[in-house]
């Protein structure tokens, strides 16, 4: 139904957003994940400094979404990255 609805998670791990108080509560994060399912919502957005959000959808079943993350700044000169990079060239 809702084909290009993304729902974003930092709300998921950490207070963030315009009123800065609101982290939600697991139990809650299950129930927008369940919700957005029967909508046909099938997009979460997240991150690695979103806190526990990726650990909790992960908790939650990520199967019926497809997920987008944010990946941290890499530097060039990071060896891990070298190695990663020169790896599947």
């Amino acid at each position: 139904m809702f084909k290009k609805i993304s729902i974003g998670t930092a709300n998921f791990g950490f207070q963030y957003g315009h009123f800065n108080d609101l982290k939600i509560k697991k139990k809650n994060i299950f129930k927008i994940l369940e919700y957005a399912e029967t909508c046909g919502i099938k997009y979460l957005d997240t991150a690695i400094d979103y806190g526990e959000s990726q650990k909790l959808i992960g908790e939650y079943g990520s199967k019926n979404f497809l997920i987008s993350s944010k990946l941290p700044r890499y530097y060039k000169n990071s060896m891990a990255i070298d190695l990663f990079v020169n790896s599947h060239i």
